[in-house]
């Protein structure tokens, strides 16, 4: 599975799109995210707020023109 992003501008918020398998929809999460960090922090964060027990089989990805 893949995790696809889509930050806004200037923010310090981060809307996160997070695929529902068993439904076949997405689901949006928001995240605060500080300047400085990283995808490898943003990860981190993100599988703790969705209790993702496999965070290892996901990405990140960043959509542009929503592609």
């Amino acid at each position: 599975g893949g995790i696809a992003t889509s930050p806004d501008c200037c923010s310090s918020v981060l809307r996160v799109l997070i695929p529902d398998e068993l439904h076949g929809s997405l689901n949006t999460r928001t995240l605060p995210v500080r300047p400085n960090m990283n995808t490898r922090d943003i990860c981190r964060i993100l599988a703790h707020k969705i209790r993702c027990t496999n965070p290892q089989d996901y990405g990140l990805f960043k959509l542009v023109q929503g592609e």
